[in-house]
């Protein structure tokens, strides 16, 4: 088998695990609006939750709100998740993550701070509830911590290109193979990178 044909295979594979997943009203990977989520086949839950307003004078946003999560499954589809940002993985949030629908729900003990200026209240009775909107066939969600992330063509230090990412830019990832994390990108245009990096470039998916 080519590494090629395995790559469609493993796509394949994944997609047919996220229709399942769905169909059964399951949480299945996708971005789910300001939130992208990874399941792995075990189960487990990733993600990274992203919302701005405001413009400054750079053109970057004024405001912010943004976190990573991680869980695990709970009572039934549910699942019992952890929230915190690296700069202050310290502050970790405890929550709930429920399917809904063909969507999700979110509920957090408490709010993350400045997230009251840009984002709505997770931390309300219900919770917020949150549409899928593009369905994924990746197994994790991960952000860079490097100050440049290299693309590699091939699991190999050999293989570097010329394209990199950098610390804060989020990921998707679609396997892993020793040291390395076969991943995506897409920029704020929507043109999507792929490519092998390091998993050291990554911020680890727990706070601890």
């Amino acid at each position: 088998m080519t590494r090629f044909t395995r790559s469609i295979t493993i796509a394949i594979l994944c997609a047919v695990f996220a229709i399942s997943a769905a169909a059964q009203g399951q949480i299945a990977s996708g971005e789910y609006g300001s939130l992208v989520l990874g399941v792995d086949l075990k189960g487990r839950l990733t993600g990274y939750f992203f919302e701005a307003t405001g413009v400054e004078d750079n053109g970057k946003p004024r405001f912010t709100c943004s976190f990573l999560l991680q869980g695990n499954r709970g009572g039934g589809d549910a699942y019992d998740v952890i929230t915190w940002h690296p700069n202050s993985p310290a502050e970790v949030i405890s929550g709930r993550l429920v399917p809904v629908g063909e969507g999700i729900e979110l509920k957090l003990d408490e709010s993350h701070g400045g997230c009251g200026n840009v984002a709505p209240d997770l931390s309300s009775d219900d919770g917020q509830s949150f549409e899928l909107t593009k369905a994924g066939t990746w197994t994790a969600v991960a952000m860079v911590r490097a100050p440049k992330a290299f693309f590699h063509t091939e699991a190999d230090a050999r293989a570097r290109g010329k394209a990199f990412i950098v610390r804060g830019d989020m990921v998707v990832i679609l396997r892993k193979a020793g040291g390395w994390a076969d991943i995506a990108f897409t920029n704020s245009t929507g043109r999507e990178t792929r490519g092998w990096i390091k998993l050291d470039d990554l911020y680890p998916d727990e706070p601890f």
